[in-house]
């Protein structure tokens, strides 16, 4: 290797044992061996075939980073003592000494060291820029719903707030705060953004929803995929214009006008449930499948395969609830089938109403 055309000399993969490391006239070496916390150095040799003084403890540098909350993390092996700057400046024991995380939203420059006895690591360094805030997850996202649906907003980054639009405009500080609660009761992109004081903000999360109609029976949406790329997992329907409507029986895709390949669906139908307890829902198909009950995920089935059933279990109150299925096909042969089971109720398919 030429550890002098690169800027780190070596970068171990985790959990990498029983390492064995010889190169040639190492004493001019300035670049350090970059190691995380899942390697011991006692799995660590380090030689070189020319005369050199440098020991294992030398060429190592710490692990040196912040997460997506602005806290930095320190590392070097077997606790050995670090000492860091925050300014740009080379470490030395005079520095501060590193014990636990710290935040860092402002940009600059962290320089780290670890320190032995007269020995010191190689150092290493971590040029930031201002901390970003998180970008609000929405729960559920990019969902159909009957009447109305009701959202959380949601930001890791504390002390954020979020604002966010329903027109389709982009949102900001003067935008729509979101104070714990959000329902929406027609079709809409949802889009937003969070804000912090002395960070950046965030990245905008955005996220349709569509109404449908309570009908009689299963309603359908029926999709092909014309584009020279193939689905390979279920693509994001909502997204997507259907090329046909209707109602029909039951789930799956009798009485679907379809061709045989390629194509997509998503089926939704209510269910009355005058019993309430633990119901178990089904899916077999080929290719990908999904059944949500009340805009949660039940079972997923999604990829490309051949004929596969899969299930998930929910407990279900008395009362109306909404099923949706979302499957895809992507070659080869075709096959949906959903069932359910549950307090006197056998397997069988599902006859929404």
């Amino acid at each position: 290797c030429s550890p002098k055309m690169s800027k780190i000399f070596l970068r171990l993969e985790q959990e990498s044992k029983n390492i064995n490391i010889v190169g040639n006239n190492l004493s001019d070496v300035h670049i350090p061996v970059f190691i995380d916390e899942t390697i011991k150095t006692d799995d660590l040799s380090i030689s070189s075939n020319l005369t050199n003084s440098a020991t294992v403890f030398e060429f190592l540098q710490p692990n040196l980073e912040r997460d997506s909350l602005g806290m930095v993390r320190i590392y070097y092996p077997n606790n050995e003592e670090i000492y860091f700057t925050t300014d740009g400046g080379e470490p030395t024991k005079s520095s501060s000494k590193y014990q636990r995380a710290f935040e860092q939203i402002s940009p600059t420059v962290i320089k780290a060291a670890a320190f032995k006895v007269k020995q010191k690591s190689s150092t290493a360094t971590l040029k930031l820029e201002r901390a970003q805030v998180i970008a609000p997850l929405v729960l559920p996202a990019n969902q159909y719903f009957n009447k109305s649906i009701e959202l959380k907003l949601i930001s890791n980054t504390k002390g954020a707030d979020i604002y966010y639009t329903l027109d389709g405009s982009e949102p900001t500080e003067s935008s729509q705060k979101y104070e714990g609660n959000l329902e929406i009761d027609e079709s809409a992109t949802l889009r937003t953004k969070a804000y912090r004081i002395d960070y950046k903000i965030s990245d905008e999360t955005s996220t349709i929803f569509k109404s449908i109609e309570k009908l009689n029976g299963v309603q359908y949406k029926y999709f092909e995929n014309r584009s020279k790329i193939q689905w390979e997992q279920l693509p994001d329907f909502l997204l997507l214009e259907p090329l046909s409507e209707g109602t029909i029986e039951k789930f799956g895709y009798d009485g679907i006008e379809h061709r045989e390949t390629y194509f997509g669906l998503v089926l939704h139908g209510f269910i009355d449930i005058t019993l309430e307890g633990e119901y178990t829902f089904y899916t077999g198909s080929n290719d990908g499948s999904k059944l949500l009950v009340d805009h949660k995920v039940i079972v997923s089935n999604d990829g490309n395969h051949g004929y596969i059933e899969k299930s998930g279990n929910v407990y279900l109150d008395k009362g109306e609830h909404l099923v949706e299925v979302r499957y895809y096909q992507a070659g080869g042969g075709k096959h949906l089938n959903v069932f359910w089971e549950g307090p006197r109720i056998k397997k069988q398919e599902i006859y929404p109403n």
